[in-house]
C-alpha cells in the first residue's frame, strides 16, 4: 500500500482523495508519506525500553497475533479465523496481581518485573489449547522455561520432565 501512496502523491493528489481512491484512512496516508512512522517508532521503542512490564505485555499481545496470522497461512480455505481476544489488562492491573517482585510460576525462582530482562508473561493454559487471553490465565516465567514449555500444559511439560529424568537415572519422588 505503501508504493501506492506514494505514488499517488507524486501525482499531485491530496491525502483526501488517496484515502478514498485507495479506500484507507487519511492517517494511513499520513502514516507513509511524513516521519509520523518514526516519530511513533521511536515512542513506542523509548516506552518499551523503559518499562519491562509493558514490554513484555506488548511481546506477548504481538505473539498472540503471529500465530493468529500464521494459523491463517496454513488453512487451505481463505478466510481469516477470528482475531485474536486483546487483553483486557493493562500494566497496573499486573503489578496489582504479582507486586514488582514475584516469582516464576513454574520454578519458584524470584523474579523482578520492573528491573528483570530474564522473564516473559506465558498463558498458563496454552492459547493453542483453548487458553483465553486474561490476566487469570496469565503467568510469569522464566524465558528458558517458557521454551521448554511451549505450548504444552504444565500436567505435560512436568510429564516430559519425568521422562527425561529417568532416562538419565533419576529417581522421581513427589513431596507434599
Amino acid at each position: 500500500m505503501k508504493d501506492k501512496i506514494i505514488e499517488l502523491k507524486q501525482q499531485g493528489l491530496s491525502f483526501g482523495e488517496i484515502s478514498r481512491q485507495l479506500g484507507c484512512a487519511k492517517s494511513t496516508v499520513s502514516y507513509h508519506l511524513t516521519d509520523e512512522k518514526e516519530k511513533s517508532k521511536g515512542r513506542k521503542k523509548k516506552m518499551l525500553d523503559n518499562n519491562f512490564v509493558q514490554k513484555r505485555l506488548y511481546e506477548l499481545s504481538n505473539r498472540q497475533l503471529q500465530h493468529a496470522t500464521r494459523d491463517f497461512q496454513r488453512r487451505d480455505k481463505g478466510t481469516m479465523m477470528d482475531k485474536p481476544k486483546a487483553y483486557s489488562f493493562k500494566y497496573q492491573d499486573v503489578i496489582d496481581k504479582f507486586g514488582k517482585n514475584t516469582i516464576c510460576y513454574l520454578s519458584g525462582t524470584p523474579i523482578d518485573l520492573i528491573e528483570g530482562k530474564n522473564y516473559n508473561f506465558d498463558h498458563i493454559v496454552p492459547a493453542s489449547r483453548g487458553g483465553e487471553n486474561t490476566l487469570e490465565n496469565l503467568g510469569i516465567v522464566y524465558k528458558d522455561f517458557n521454551k521448554m514449555k511451549g505450548s504444552l500444559t504444565i500436567d505435560e511439560l512436568i510429564e516430559n520432565c519425568k521422562k527425561i529424568l529417568t532416562h538419565h537415572g533419576y529417581t522421581i519422588k513427589k513431596e507434599n
